[in-house]
């Protein structure tokens, strides 16, 4: 979702950017009742250099509604591919499974857990501890933690 930002040091004609939240800091600021959001803003050139600068400060003002996501471990991610990957294991019994590939797409973090988009669904095993050693197809025995 877009977020308004303004930049109040901006010309009134380019005063509002738009900009997507990055991240969610996870303990909140007790006083102002509020939780720190890392908001990404797109930084354009202009004559004469960027448009944004050191410096400067900027407000957004973030509403929204609450809505269902899928959360994993971010150690669950393998990073280093076009897209991250996860390891699930395919369970071909109570406690064994095969080792499948899925690529997903990441969203906000918080805390030791990601959000991810992709061919992964609610309740599926997701491997943890020696994911990256993995290759597909291979027999896994999952453990709860």
């Amino acid at each position: 979702d877009l977020v308004p930002v303004k930049v109040h040091a901006l010309p009134d004609d380019e005063e509002e950017l738009s900009g997507t939240i990055a991240g969610i800091v996870d303990s909140a600021d007790q006083r102002a009742r509020t939780f720190p959001v890392r908001v990404r803003v797109d930084n354009p050139q202009r004559a004469g250099g960027f448009l944004l600068r050191d410096g400067m400060q900027a407000q957004a003002v973030i509403s929204g509604r609450r809505r269902s996501v899928l959360m994993i471990p971010k150690d669950a991610l393998i990073l280093g591919g076009r897209l991250p990957v996860v390891m699930v294991a395919d369970m071909t019994s109570e406690s064994e499974g095969v080792a499948v590939r899925v690529e997903v797409e990441t969203g906000i973090a918080r805390g030791e857990l990601i959000e991810v988009t992709g061919q992964l669904s609610a309740g599926q095993s997701v491997i943890v501890d020696g994911n990256e050693r993995l290759q597909p197809g291979q027999l896994v025995r999952v453990v709860e933690d």
